[in-house]
C-alpha cells in the first residue's frame, strides 16, 4: 500500500514540476493523489478478502454435498441403508 501511495505521490510531484506549476498545487495534488490510491488500494484488497471467502465458503458446500453424496452411494451399494417403511 505505501509503495503505490509513494508512487502516486512521486508521478504527481515530477508531472506537475514538467509542466512549471507553482510548488503549493504540485504538493496538494500529489498528497491528494497518494491519499486516493491508498483508499483504493485498501477499498481493492477488502473486496478481494470478501470475494476469497465467498468462494471458500461455496468450495466447502459443494464439498459437503459431495461427501453427503458419496456417503449415500456407498450406503446403497453396501446395503447399510435402512429398508423403506410401509
Amino acid at each position: 500500500m505505501t509503495i503505490v501511495g509513494g508512487s502516486c505521490f512521486l508521478v504527481v510531484l515530477v508531472y506537475g514540476l514538467m509542466h512549471d506549476y507553482q510548488l503549493p498545487t504540485i504538493l496538494i495534488r500529489a498528497v491528494v493523489a497518494m491519499l486516493a490510491s491508498a483508499f483504493l488500494v485498501r477499498w481493492w484488497a477488502r473486496l478481494l478478502t470478501t470475494q476469497r471467502q465467498l468462494a471458500y465458503a461455496k468450495a466447502m458446500e459443494v464439498a459437503q454435498a459431495n461427501a453427503a453424496a458419496q456417503e449415500n452411494i456407498e450406503e446403497e451399494s453396501t446395503g447399510d441403508a435402512l429398508p423403506p417403511e410401509g
